[in-house]
């Protein structure tokens, strides 16, 4: 294979090249902003650092038919071109990226898994069956799969995770968090400040700091959720279909709570003694109930399924 290294200071072209071929293509990141990288298939592994150019590395598809790597204002375009009938067979690109932390990075593929880790202004992952991981980034995070599974670690900012059969695993998340799969679990531990949770089938599974607002729905997956701490005037909110809910908090949490249940539903409360009350003509059931000052809300609702409250001991439910 031939090797190929672009090093040019203001500009950089795209050339036509053999299928996997080797590359190593880099050009100074003065004036660039923002990496759109677009890789149909394969591994790319991507790293920011204090590094003054971008440099991609590795090898190119078994059918590629161009390698392109220009620029576009303060735009790096680093794209594999492939035939447009191109197959799943053969082997796929394996990248290697470094970049500043400070350049915005945009990536998508097909069939790709993207490792993504220390960047400062954001990203944006886009893969139909490949799995996405992203560690150590803040800004603006949007991640989404299709089959493929996110897993991510210490983001902060305005994050985005969504998957339809893919799973979902995530911790040390802070900021405004939105994380949605379909028949995917999803599974957040040591996440803050105001989440959003959604799953149509899928259990959903969160072990969380304190939050300022959390909302969680799902239709026949299972809710299970653990508070370290209830934060002053949080808003809590849960509601399910057929799956059940349970909420786990410190045995004292300040808040006001609100459960109510369908005719096929039922509350089991074991953070107070507070039992709920049933419907006089249809089988519902229903509870309200304050502990402390009452300045928090948890609002649970669900059609057949139960809602559990209990409290949590040294990080363990009782």
């Amino acid at each position: 294979m031939k090797n190929l290294i672009l090093s040019v200071g203001l500009v950089a072209v795209s050339l036509p090249l053999w299928a996997g071929e080797a590359i190593d293509s880099r050009l100074s990141a003065d004036g660039i902003n923002k990496l759109t990288l677009i890789v149909p298939r394969g591994e790319v592994t991507l790293t920011g650092g204090d590094h003054r150019e971008i440099r991609v590395q590795g090898e190119l598809d078994d059918q590629a038919r161009e390698w392109v790597f220009e620029r576009d204002g303060s735009t790096l375009v680093a794209e594999v071109k492939m035939p447009s009938n191109w197959r799943d067979k053969g082997d796929g690109s394996t990248l290697t990226v470094t970049l500043p932390r400070s350049v915005e990075v945009e990536g998508s593929g097909v069939s790709t898994d993207f490792s993504v880790s220390e960047l400062q202004r954001g990203l944006e992952l886009e893969s139909v069956s490949g799995d996405l991981k992203i560690i150590r980034v803040s800004g603006e995070v949007d991640a989404d799969s299709v089959s493929g599974d996110i897993t991510a670690d210490t983001l902060n900012g305005d994050i985005e995770l969504e998957t339809v059969s893919g799973d979902i695993l995530a911790e040390g998340l802070e900021g405004k968090v939105s994380a949605e799969s379909v028949s995917g679990e999803v599974s957040l531990s040591r996440a803050g400040g105001q989440l959003e949770v959604e799953s149509v089938s899928g259990d959903i599974r969160l072990q969380l700091s304190r939050v300022q607002a959390l909302e969680v729905t799902s239709v026949s997956g299972d809710i299970r959720v653990e508070m370290e701490a209830v934060a002053d005037a949080a808003r809590l909110a849960f509601e399910t279909v057929n799956g059940d809910a349970r909420l786990a908090l410190p045995a004292d949490a300040s808040a006001r709570f609100q459960l109510e249940t369908g005719p096929g539903g039922e509350i089991h409360n074991r953070l107070s003694a507070h039992q709920p009350e049933r419907g006089e003509y249809v089988p519902t059931e229903s509870l309200r109930f304050s502990q402390g000052d009452g300045r928090a809300r948890v609002a649970m609702k669900t059609i057949n399924g139960a809602l559990t409250l209990s409290p949590v001991v040294g990080g363990h439910l009782k």
